[in-house]
């Protein structure tokens, strides 16, 4: 069974083979080497970012992607998939909230950083009509 967390990117990553498929025993070494590759991102981001999730991991020496649901360092809430911690599972794929989210980006015809944009604001809303 593979395991996979609240961060697009990682998961995606994952999906592709840039870091183990699994999404389970991934080292710092996987997040710089999958950054690089799958993302093109020069290794300090990765590094850190690794380095902070096995800080907070359960072995200090790899970490598996469902961890990532746990609030620590570097974490935030982001995901057009899933909903924020505070809001129940922040791990699972929600498909309520990605089908109205499904609709906004439907409006645009390449995805652009301000189709994201707009999908954020709706999510946003989504978010505080629910509190």
């Amino acid at each position: 069974m593979t395991a996979r967390g609240p961060c697009p990117a990682l998961n995606s990553l994952a999906n592709h083979g840039f870091l183990p498929h699994s999404g389970k025993n991934i080292t710092a070494i996987d997040i710089i080497r999958g950054g690089f590759e799958g993302l093109g991102l020069s290794p300090e981001f990765p590094a850190v970012a690794g380095v902070s999730e096995l800080l907070k991991s359960y072995t200090l020496a790899s970490f598996n992607l469902h961890e990532l649901s746990n609030h620590g360092f570097i974490d935030h809430d982001c995901s057009l998939s899933r909903p924020n911690i505070g809001d129940g599972d922040n791990n699972g794929f929600n498909e309520t909230i990605w089908s109205v989210l499904l609709q906004v980006l439907k409006h645009y015809s390449i995805t652009t950083p301000q189709a994201i944009g707009a999908a954020r604001t709706v999510k946003d809303l989504l978010d505080m009509a629910h509190k």
